[in-house]
């Protein structure tokens, strides 16, 4: 009877280590037979509205069938948990180990070209999405207007306020005319780079951390800091065609 108390225990033994402490804390949780992503996010990061936003998205995406590491309900059925700790009350969601593992450089043009296939079939995928539950778009207020007020106190040299202010400004008038000719506009991943991604072995990928993500123009989601590197031109254009052989790709949208 020891003997099986103690495999017993083994067995459903459960251990946690920390991956990363930025913005929020993000543990890897592993059991005897599975892994998974716990999340808590940070004090005053995002509101509840804000986590249950992004929880339906990833359920709708599922549904969809859309391979993402969706959220894990508890026995309450909730995904969304309280708890309170030395800092105040904290929100947390439990995850499911995105299936595959993280891509190691260097990062091909197939890689490319599947992870542009990847975020077409999950734009296609959410343009159907709907919710109750409240976000911040990722408007021009949000990535724009807001960042600037919040930096210009913090930047001393007069000339880099000069640039910071030309920057914005150069991007809220070209964005202002690019938007009434019919930006694609819906629910976007809002940080999707090879962090946030997992490979399988038969070269599927699984799209993971949609913590950035909310209403936003689908341009966002297109590696624009690739599009004119040269370096990175091969990828890009890999990237391109992946995207295009799922979902239209209008020349407004590149152009934004």
């Amino acid at each position: 009877a020891p003997a099986r108390r103690r495999a017993v225990r083994r067995e459903s033994a459960v251990h946690s280590s920390l991956l990363r402490s930025h913005t929020n804390d993000v543990y890897l949780v592993t059991t005897a037979t599975s892994q998974y992503i716990l999340k808590i996010y940070g004090i005053n990061w995002r509101t509840e509205s804000d986590i249950k936003y992004e929880l339906a998205l990833l359920e709708h995406l599922a549904r969809k069938g859309v391979p993402v590491a969706n959220a894990v309900a508890g026995r309450n059925e909730q995904k969304l948990h309280k708890f309170r700790s030395s800092r105040g009350e904290q929100l947390a969601v439990l995850f499911k180990y995105a299936d595959g593992h993280k891509p190691q450089p260097p990062f091909s043009t197939d890689l490319y070209m599947a992870f542009g296939q990847a975020i077409a079939t999950m734009h296609n995928g959410a343009d159907d999405f709907v919710t109750t539950y409240s976000r911040k778009p990722l408007d021009l207020i949000t990535i724009i207007e807001t960042p600037l007020k919040l930096a210009l106190p913090l930047t001393k040299d007069a000339d880099d306020r000069i640039f910071l202010e030309k920057v914005a400004r150069i991007i809220t008038d070209k964005m202002e005319l690019l938007i009434p000719q019919g930006l694609d506009w819906g629910a976007i991943h809002g940080d999707a780079t090879l962090d946030n991604l997992h490979v399988t072995d038969n070269n599927q990928i699984v799209l993971y951390d949609f913590d950035s993500g909310g209403l936003g123009w689908r341009a966002a989601d297109l590696q624009g800091w690739a599009f004119n590197n040269a370096p990175y031109l091969n990828k890009w254009q890999a990237f391109k065609e992946g995207y295009i052989s799922v979902r239209e790709l209008k020349p407004h949208n590149l152009e934004a």
